[in-house]
């Protein structure tokens, strides 16, 4: 009864207008407290106002509880609104200066539309408003409908919570919804905004110009049957498929949403839909396609609209999701963009006909197989910077270009891992990047499929994986790579399939792992891959039955590997081409670029075919040969076609041992025109020879052919210009010794006589000098130098060494035994130096070498007379010497051995009076001395593999000699000459072994010696001594000499 009553009240003031509606409910209110529970419809027209009591409810059997139009105003406080009838409006408000004011944590509650405002009609609604509508089937339910009206910014108060439920199953055609704007003055404005409820499959609709802001906010979309929502019944805009979607931006719409989320389960279809020139802003916030929205979009936009996004998150947890699609001349401009998916067949970011796309900053991720990254399709433009892209299932792709797409990546990074991967496919459109790393890791995959066109700078592409590839080439594709690498380890760095396709590196490097092939080309293809600039190829090139792949290799490129069916081969401007395996090209130009031969690990000697034609502008080619005799395993360019051109040939020595040969080693064979010629380019050295080039083997010198050999032609007269003939030939022939074996021996022979010495050489005449100083002799300090040139011929070669010895020492103690004799004890040093230098008399090749050596002794000397000049003497002297070489023959690397040697020397000689006159004596002097000479020097093996063994020179040295001079008796200790000859033997083997082939010194065992001299006191305490003297011997051995030494007595 009560509740009939209070509805009766207030339909009566409703009918008579409600005039004065706010006295007639305080009446009512006043006389009946008990009886009334709620209050009827309240309806407001024409400038008028209404205050409801605090915290009482509205409600409405039919029709709108709350209704205000005309410049009225309704205001309440911690209302409670509602309407039992469906799709009826619960509160309506309608026209400029209308308002309905509910501050407070207002409840409303609607079978059709919780709140509607048109036309200007204001609303405002408090912080904490509840919105409870019932969306069961049938019901046109949304939550807020504004129509054609700008709210002001602080109409909805924050937290507020907008439920859309319902309670009946089955399918229905309307459209369930929390926001409704429309119209181009619609506008309004949410902070801590929740969307939510069982039944909601439209968070927010936008039409015809409406605009929207939403912060901290969240939408949940539940979704429905797909068949639900096909109607939108608010706009008169009929069988649009706006169903399940968090925001719909219909028509030049305008959607701002700063951290807002976005929930879609069930079956929803799309987080934010951006439609026909609409804009949407989204700063911070996420959008997420649960495991249940297979098919669904993060945002999709389409006709002209505008995206922009910053630090926004989509995450996509069902299948065959988009987190982000541009399409049909749509705008997009992401920074800070974080995609994930986690299902199957899904695509991360599409751009496509005709749209323009920015994505900066942003990571794309994807966890399930089939997934692709980005997709830039038909005639649309995508720029990024900074973008990175994660895939790990099979058969994904970090990004796809289709369809006339162009892409401009700039800093960013692929990574796909899985079977049948892709980083990036170029089918029909165009890539440019600069700073871009792409890598994919898996069986068969590939970081770059490109049928169109791609240039990238400053970026690596590289694949890993069983059948994996760097790049795939197809359908006439273009590949430019400037400062930049691609590595493959799988099947290949390059593989090409059809016709037409171009490959350039521009100061780049493309390099193939894990026995990969650098290039392979399918039948029928073909390929011009050039390298410029100092690019980098390493691995095979390989090529089809049918096909065609030619190699360019400009500016000091390289490259690394071997060729199988390949076209023309040109080397130009400083490039090299080191051939790894057996190869094959169709022709070969050398245009100042040099081809090398790698060095094999055992006897894998490589052979180059060229089945065509040969040419070289001062070319080079590098090869390899076990040298020795005629059946030497060596590298070898085989050319079937015509020679033309100079080659420089130079020859590397792979571990042969060096041996004479017959018709010699062919390196070079002609079948066709052998009309180009090659030299050697420096010297070839094995064990005791030099090899030389020669057109034509021994026995037919016409053959055309190229090999080494051992003997030598004198070149035939040159036509006066002075050069050298290209070609070696004349007669007769012979097979010389290669400089360097005597510039070894001469190191041998002068190291270890460096610092031999007899007594007089070493102290002057100690006994004539010191003879008078009886126990008074002091203590003295000696200095000699000496030098000499040696000259001899061993086999073919002219030997000369320049030697220069300083020596200083001294007496440590003299003393007598018996007052008659005398004992001289002295420690000594020295430093010596010797360069010598080997030419051969045949090939005019020449070497030389150099000794420096350093030695510490002692030495003492008994006189039997200490008195007098006459009588007998014995000297003895050891010492110790160590020896640095070094080897320099002409084109050669330096060549650097130690040696070392203790030499013992025992001397005697008896002085007397051969002829005296009143004031002279003619003194004579018989010598005798034998030294034993410990010398060795160090295995040494050549950089060219030759082995210089049995260095020891130990032996003994002998010597007789006789000295002769002038004794002044009244001045004893003046100035007095001498000569002096001797005979030496050497019974030392001076050989050296060169790969087990010995050669002896030129040096002879017996040499007579002569020298001349002066000694005598120069001034009180010192002494000086010198001569000159010259050896005679076999092998044309001649050496001059020269000594000086001074001593001072303390």
């Amino acid at each position: 009864m009560s509740s009939s009553l209070a509805y009766s009240s207030l339909l009566i003031q409703r009918k008579i207008g409600l005039t004065k509606l706010s006295l007639l409910v305080s009446l009512v209110l006043s006389t009946m407290p008990q009886a009334i529970a709620q209050l009827g419809p309240v309806s407001v027209t024409t400038n008028q106002s209404v205050t409801l009591p605090d915290g009482e409810s509205v409600m409405a059997p039919s029709g709108s509880a709350i209704l205000v139009s005309g410049g009225g105003s309704v205001i309440g406080k911690d209302m409670s609104i509602g309407s039992s009838a469906r799709n009826e409006k619960t509160i309506t408000v309608s026209g400029q200066d209308s308002l309905v004011d509910l501050y407070g944590a207002t409840v409303v509650n609607s079978n059709g539309i919780g709140v509607y405002s048109s036309n200007g009609g204001q609303v405002s609604l408090g912080q904490g408003t509840m919105i409870n509508v019932n969306a069961d089937v049938g019901n046109r339910a949304a939550g807020i409908y504004i129509d054609n009206t700008a709210m002001n910014d602080s109409a909805f108060g924050s937290d507020m919570v907008i439920r859309v439920d319902r309670q009946q199953a089955g399918v229905d055609s309307y459209a369930r919804m929390g926001l409704v704007l429309q119209g181009a003055g619609a506008y309004a404005s949410f902070d801590r905004l929740s969307i939510e409820g069982n039944a909601v499959n439209v968070g927010g609709f936008l039409a015809n110009g409406a605009e929207l802001t939403m912060t901290n906010s969240r939408v949940y979309v539940a979704g429905a049957s797909l068949d639900d929502g096909l109607i939108y019944w608010p706009v008169n805009v009929y069988y649009v498929d706006v169903r399940n979607t968090g925001f719909t931006l219909w028509n030049q719409d305008v959607l701002n949403l700063t951290n807002t989320d976005i929930i879609m389960d069930n079956q929803a279809n799309s987080g934010i839909i951006v439609k026909d020139g609409s804009q949407l802003n989204m700063v911070g916030g996420k959008i997420v396609l649960t495991e249940a929205t297979n098919g669904s979009y993060g945002i999709y936009g389409y006709v002209g609209g505008e995206i922009n996004l910053q630090d926004v998150q989509v995450i996509m947890q069902g299948n065959a999701d988009k987190g982000i699609v541009a399409h049909n001349s749509q705008t997009l401009n992401a920074d800070g963009v974080n995609i994930s998916s986690y299902g199957t067949d899904s695509i991360g970011v599409r751009v496509a006909k005709s749209s323009n796309g920015g994505l900066n900053n942003s990571t794309i991720s994807g966890y399930g197989n089939a997934f692709t990254g980005v997709i830039v399709g038909i005639d649309s433009k995508l720029v990024s910077d900074a973008l990175t892209v994660n895939t790990t299932g099979d058969a994904s792709m970090g990004m796809s270009i289709v369809d006339g797409g162009q892409a401009t990546l700039n800093d960013g990074a692929i990574s796909v891992e899985g079977s049948q991967t892709t980083g990036i496919s170029v089918t029909s459109g165009t890539l440019t990047a600069s700073g871009l790393n792409v890598v994919a890791n898996g069986e068969g995959a590939s970081a770059l499929k490109n049928g169109d066109s791609v240039s990238i700078t400053n970026g690596r592409l590289a694949a890993a994986g069983n059948k994996s590839n760097a790049v795939i080439l197809s359908n006439s594709g273009s590949l430019t790579l400037t400062d930049s690498t691609v590595e493959g380890g799988g099947a290949s760095v390059f593989t090409v399939q059809g016709i037409s396709n171009i490959i350039t590196l521009d100061r780049s490097s493309a390099v193939a792992k894990n026995d990969a092939q650098l290039l392979a080309l399918a039948d029928g293809g073909a390929v011009a891959l050039t390298a410029d600039n100092v690019s980098r190829l390493y691995g095979d090139a390989y090529a089809g039955t049918g096909s065609d792949a030619s190699l360019t290799l400009n500016g000091a490129s390289a490259w690394q590997g071997g060729a199988q069916n390949v076209g023309a081969v040109a080397l130009n401007d400083g490039s090299l081409w080191q051939i790894t395996r057996h190869s094959d090209v169709g022709s070969l130009a050398l245009n100042n670029g040099a081809l090398a031969f790698t060095a094999p690990s055992s006897s894998d000697f490589k052979t180059l075919t060229v089945r065509g034609n040969y040419s070289a502008q001062s070319g080079a080619v590098s090869l390899n040969t076990r040298l020795g005799g005629d059946d030497s395993l060596t590298d070898r360019l085989i050319v079937q076609g015509n020679t033309q051109g100079e080659t420089l040939l130079q020859v590397a020595n792979a571990g042969g041992q060096g041996a004479k040969t017959a018709e010699g080693i062919p390196v070079v064979q002609v079948l066709g025109d052998s009309n180009g010629s090659f030299k050697l380019n420096g010297r070839v050295v094995a064990g005791l020879y030099d090899y030389h080039l020669y057109q034509g083997s021994a026995s037919n010198p016409d053959d055309g052919n190229w090999y080494l050999r051992t003997d030598y032609l004198a070149p035939t007269p040159s036509d006066g210009s002075g050069e050298t003939p290209s070609v070696i030939d004349g007669g007769p022939s012979v097979t010389p010794l290669r400089p360097e074996v005597g510039s070894y021996l001469s190191n041998l022979s002068t190291a270890s006589t460096m610092f031999v010495h007899t007594m007089h050489e070493r102290l002057g005449e100690p006994q004539f000098t010191d003879a008078y100083k009886g126990n008074d002799a002091a203590p003295s300090l000696w200095l000699r130098i000496a030098a000499n040139k040696a000259q001899d011929t061993v086999h073919d070669l002219d030997q000369t060494s320049n030697t220069s010895v300083v020596q200083l020492g001294g007496d440590i103690a003299q003393w007598s035994s018996n007052g008659s004799d005398r004992y001289h004890v002295g420690l000594m040093g020295g430093y010596g130096r010797s360069n010598n230098h080997s030419r051969s008399t045949i090939t005019h090749d020449y070497s030389s070498s150099k000794v420096t050596g350093y030695s510490v002794g002692a030495y003492g000397t008994w006189f039997k007379n200490g008195d007098e000049p006459t009588g007998p003497y014995v000297d003895v002297w050891s010492q110790y010497g160590w020896y640095k070489n070094k080897v320099n023959g002409s084109g050669l690397p330096e060549e650097s051995y130690d040696s070392r040697g203790w030499t013992t020397s025992v001397e005697s000689g008896y002085a007397f009076v051969a002829k005296e006159s009143e004031r002279y004596q003619l003194m004579l002097e018989p010598q005798a001395q034998v030294a034993w000479n410990n010398f060795s020097q160090d295995n040494h093996t050549e950089s060219n593999g030759t082995r210089v063994t049995d260095g020891d020179a130990s032996g003994l040295i002998t010597r007789m000699g006789v000295r002769l001079y002038r004794h002044d008796k009244q001045n004893r200790n003046g100035i007095q000459p001498f000569v002096e000859t001797n005979w030496w033997y050497s019974g030392a083997d001076n050989t050296l072994k060169f790969n087990g082939e010995k050669v002896e010194d030129g040096t002879p065992s017996s040499r007579l010696e002569v020298k001349v001299g002066l000694q005598g006191e120069v001034a009180k305490g010192w002494q000086v001594w010198g001569h000159v003297g010259q050896q005679w011997g076999a092998n044309d051995y001649t050496r001059y000499e020269g000594m000086v030494g001074v001593k001072m007595t303390f």
